[in-house]
C-alpha cells in the first residue's frame, strides 16, 4: 500500500491527466445516451407534448430547443478538449466536434408544422438544412470509425490482451457497426421514399439507436463498462 502511494505521488500529474481523460469520456458517453430521452421526457413533462417528433433534430423547433442545442454544444466541447493516444485520435475527435456543432446551429428543415412545434417563425435559409444533414451523417460516420478502428487498438498482441480489453473491443465494434447500419437504413429510406411527410418516428428511433451506441462506446472507453480489475 505504501509503495502504491509513493508511485501515485510520483506520477501525480500523469494520473490527473488520465483521470481527466476518463471524465471527458464519461461525459461524452452520458450526454450521447441522454439526449433523445431528455428531449422526449422534457417535451412530455414541461410542455405537455404527447407526441415524439419525426427526428431528434426536429426538437430544434420545439420548446426543447435550448436542451437540444445545449447538449450538442456540450458534446462538441468535450470532444474538442479530449486528447487521444495519437495524432489521428485528436484529428478525428476535433473534426467530429465541428460537425456536432454544425448539427446544433444549422437546423433541419421543417416540412410539416404541428401544434407542438412552437418556434416555426425562425427564419432558416433553405440551404442550411443540407449542411445539417451532411454534418450529422459525417459526425456519426466518424464516431463509428473511432469506435471500430481506434478504440480497439492496443500495443499488445491479440493473444495477450486482458479479458476485459477483449470484451471492450467487442462492445466497440458492435456499437460502431450499429451506427453504420442505422445510418445506411436512414439513407436508404430517404433514397426510396424521400422526405417523411406523415410524422413517422422511423428516423427518430434510428437516430436514438445511433446516439445510444455512440454513448455506450465512450462509456466503455471510460471503463464504466468492462473496466480493468
Amino acid at each position: 500500500m505504501l509503495n502504491f502511494i509513493k508511485i501515485l505521488l510520483k506520477d501525480r500529474g500523469k494520473n490527473v491527466e488520465i483521470i481527466s481523460f476518463k471524465i471527458l469520456r464519461k461525459w461524452v458517453g452520458y450526454l450521447g445516451v441522454a439526449l433523445p430521452f431528455v428531449l422526449v421526457a422534457g417535451s412530455m413533462i414541461i410542455v405537455k407534448c404527447p407526441n415524439i417528433q419525426q427526428s431528434i433534430s426536429h426538437y430544434y423547433y420545439s420548446n426543447m430547443k435550448v436542451f437540444f442545442v445545449g447538449i450538442l454544444c456540450a458534446v462538441s466541447f468535450f470532444l474538442i478538449t479530449y486528447s487521444g493516444y495519437s495524432r489521428l485520435d485528436n484529428i478525428l475527435t476535433n473534426v467530429a466536434a465541428i460537425f456536432c456543432l454544425f448539427v446544433a446551429v444549422f437546423p433541419t428543415d421543417l416540412e410539416q408544422e404541428t401544434d407542438w412545434l412552437k418556434n416555426t417563425n425562425t427564419f432558416i435559409p433553405c440551404d442550411l438544412h443540407v449542411l445539417h444533414f451532411v454534418s450529422a451523417g459525417l459526425f456519426f460516420f466518424i464516431l463509428a470509425n473511432i469506435s471500430i478502428w481506434l478504440f480497439t487498438r492496443s500495443n499488445k498482441a491479440k493473444e495477450h490482451l486482458r479479458p476485459e480489453k477483449k470484451m471492450r473491443n467487442t462492445i466497440y465494434k458492435f456499437c460502431g457497426w450499429i451506427i453504420i447500419f442505422s445510418e445506411l437504413t436512414i439513407g436508404i429510406r430517404f433514397a426510396f421514399f424521400g422526405q417523411d411527410k406523415h410524422n413517422s418516428t422511423f428516423v427518430f428511433w434510428f437516430e436514438t439507436l445511433m446516439l445510444v451506441a455512440f454513448g455506450m462506446s465512450w462509456l466503455t472507453k471510460a471503463e464504466v463498462i468492462s473496466g480493468d480489475k
